[in-house]
C-alpha cells in the first residue's frame, strides 16, 4: 500500500459517523478497495452522490453520507498524518499489507487501528485474559499466576486495560518479561482507567496500546462491546479468570465463539457469585483451566515442551492436530456424542506382553505431571496436581534457611519485613489473613496485587514457601 493511499485512509477514518462497516462495504462493492479514500477526497459533491446511490440505493442514506464527506473535505489528509506522527501514534488500515491477518478474517473487522508501541506478533501465540473489574483475592491471584506462566512460556497477553483482572494480567505479563497488549474503548491517547497509568505507559515499550477509535475520543459505554471483538480477534484463546453471571467479560466470550477461538475458564467455588459466570461457561463446555499447561498445549506452534537454559519452558513445533475444540464444545454441548461406543466396550484381547509394554509407557497424564514439575523447578515454585496434592517444592532441592539473615532482613522493604513477621513457620495463612494482619500493623489498606507481588518475591528469595495454592508459611 502506497503512502498516498494511506493518508486518504486516515482521512476516511477521521470522518465521524461514517464507520468501518460502510467504508469496507463501499471499498469492496465498488472495487476501489485501497483507492476509495483517494477517489472520494477528489470527487465533487455530484460525483459522490451518484457514486453513493449506485452502491447504497437508499437516497436518505446517500444524502447523509454525502454531507459527511463534503464537510470532511475541510480536513487536510497530510495534516492528519502530521498530527499522528507528532504524537507518536502509529496508524494501519485494512488494506495495509501489515494489517493483522487474524483481524482481517473476523466477521466485523475494524477498518483502522491506532496504536502506541507495536501490534501483536503474528507468529507468536496470543491469549486474551479477561474477567471481573472487582475480583476477589482468589481471582487476583489466579490472574497473576496464569499471566506470569503464559508470558514465561513466550505467549503474548492481551486484555482491555480495565480495572481488576485485565490490569493484573497485563502487569503480571510484564513482570515475567513478556509482551502485553491492551485494546481500549476510547482514543489510544486516552488512558482509562487513570489508575492503570503505569501499566499504560509500560505497554508502549513492552507491547502495545491499541484502539480503533480516533485519538482524543473519550471512552464511552457503547464503545466497549465492539472493542471486545478486537481483543478476542487478536487471540488464539480467551481465558476468563473470574466473572459474574452477567459480566461484560462474557461479551468477549460471545465474540470469541463467533470467531472460532477457544474459550477457557478458571473454576470457582460453587455458589460464589464472582465465579458463577466461569462455572456456567464450564458447564456449557468451555475448557477448564486448572494449570497454564491446559491452555498452552492447545496453542498453535506450541505442541512440545522444551527446556531452555534461561529456566523458562516454551513450546516448539506446530502441530495443528493439537488444537482444542472447546469452542465447538460450547456451541454443540447439547449434541455431543457418547464418550464410548460398543467397540470401546469390547474385551481387550492383547497379549500380556503388550499390556506390560503399555504399562511401561509414560501415560499422557504422567507426562503432563512431569512437565509441571519441570516448570516448577525452572521457576523455583511449588506445584500441585489436580487434587491439590503437592508434587514438587523448592524445598526438595534446597534446604530451608533456618533463620533470616539479619543483614538480608535489614535491606528488605518494610512491607516484606512485616509479611515475614506475620507468617508462621508451621501454620499456613491465606492472603486474606495476611492482608488483614498487615493492614493492622502498617495502619493502611494493603493492595492485594502488591501483596501477591511481594510474596512472590519472598518465595523466589527463599524466605517464604507456598504449601498449597494461596497458603503460605515462613521458610
Amino acid at each position: 500500500m502506497n503512502q498516498r493511499s494511506n493518508i486518504y485512509d486516515m482521512w476516511l477514518s477521521h470522518i465521524e459517523r461514517l464507520g468501518a462497516k460502510r467504508i469496507l462495504k463501499l471499498a469492496k462493492t465498488s472495487g476501489l478497495n485501497e483507492d476509495l479514500g483517494d477517489y472520494l477526497y477528489h470527487s465533487t459533491s455530484k460525483e459522490m452522490e451518484s457514486f453513493l446511490i449506485k452502491y447504497f440505493g437508499d437516497k436518505q442514506s446517500t444524502y447523509m453520507l454525502a454531507d459527511l464527506l463534503v464537510n470532511a473535505h475541510k480536513s487536510v489528509p497530510e495534516a492528519i498524518s502530521e498530527t499522528l506522527w507528532k504524537k507518536g501514534i502509529h496508524y494501519i488500515s485494512y488494506y495495509d499489507p501489515d494489517y493483522p491477518e487474524k483481524l482481517r478474517h473476523i466477521p466485523d473487522p475494524p477498518f483502522q487501528l491506532y496504536y502506541f508501541g507495536s501490534l501483536p506478533d503474528k507468529n507468536t501465540a496470543c491469549v486474551a485474559v479477561v474477567g471481573s473489574r472487582t475480583p476477589s483475592i482468589y481471582g487476583k491471584e489466579q490472574a497473576r499466576r496464569f499471566s506470569v506462566s503464559l508470558a514465561s512460556s513466550g505467549v503474548q497477553i492481551i486484555s482491555g486495560l480495565a480495572r481488576g483482572i485485565d490490569g493484573i494480567a497485563g502487569m503480571g505479563c510484564l513482570d515475567a518479561g513478556g509482551m502485553s497488549f491492551a485494546v481500549l474503548g476510547g482514543g489510544v491517547d486516552v488512558c482509562y482507567p487513570p489508575e492503570n497509568r503505569d501499566l499504560y505507559d509500560a505497554l508502549k515499550t513492552h507491547g502495545g496500546v491499541i484502539s480503533e477509535y480516533n485519538p482524543g475520543l473519550m471512552p464511552q459505554n457503547r464503545f466497549f462491546p465492539p472493542r471486545n471483538r478486537i481483543i478476542s480477534g487478536f487471540s488464539d484463546a480467551v481465558l476468563v479468570v473470574e466473572a459474574k453471571e452477567r459480566s461484560g467479560s462474557l461479551i468477549t466470550v460471545d465474540r470469541a465463539l463467533e470467531q472460532g477461538r477457544d474459550v477457557f475458564a478458571i473454576p470457582g467455588r460453587n455458589g460464589d457469585r464472582t465465579s458463577s459466570g466461569c462455572n456456567n461457561l464450564i458447564r456449557q463446555g468451555a475448557g477448564i483451566a486448572i494449570e497454564p499447561e491446559d491452555i498452552l498445549q492447545t496453542l498453535p506452534g506450541y505442541s512440545q515442551f522444551t527446556a531452555e537454559e534461561t529456566g523458562q519452558l516454551r513450546f516448539s513445533g506446530a502441530d495443528p492436530g493439537m488444537k482444542n475444540s472447546s469452542t465447538d464444545a460450547v456451541k454443540d454441548k447439547a449434541n455431543e456424542n457418547p464418550r464410548s461406543s460398543e467397540a470401546d466396550m469390547n474385551t481387550d484381547n492383547s497379549s500380556s506382553d503388550d499390556k506390560k509394554s503399555r504399562r511401561n509407557q509414560t501415560s499422557p497424564g504422567r507426562k503432563i505431571q512431569e512437565l509441571r514439575v519441570a516448570r516448577a523447578k525452572a521457576a523455583g515454585e511449588s506445584r500441585y496436581n489436580k487434587n491439590m496434592e503437592l508434587i514438587y517444592s523448592p524445598a526438595y532441592e534446597n534446604p530451608r534457611p533456618e533463620s533470616l539473615n539479619l543483614e538480608e532482613r535489614n535491606v528488605l522493604p518494610r512491607i516484606d519485613r512485616e509479611i515475614l513477621s506475620v507468617l508462621d513457620r508451621s501454620t499456613p495463612y491465606d492472603l486474606e489473613i495476611i492482608a488483614t494482619a498487615l493492614s493492622d500493623r502498617m495502619k493502611k489498606q494493603i493492595d492485594s496485587a502488591e501483596l501477591i507481588r511481594e510474596i512472590t518475591y519472598l518465595i523466589l528469595k527463599g524466605f517464604v514457601q507456598e504449601v498449597r495454592i494461596g497458603y503460605y508459611v515462613r521458610s
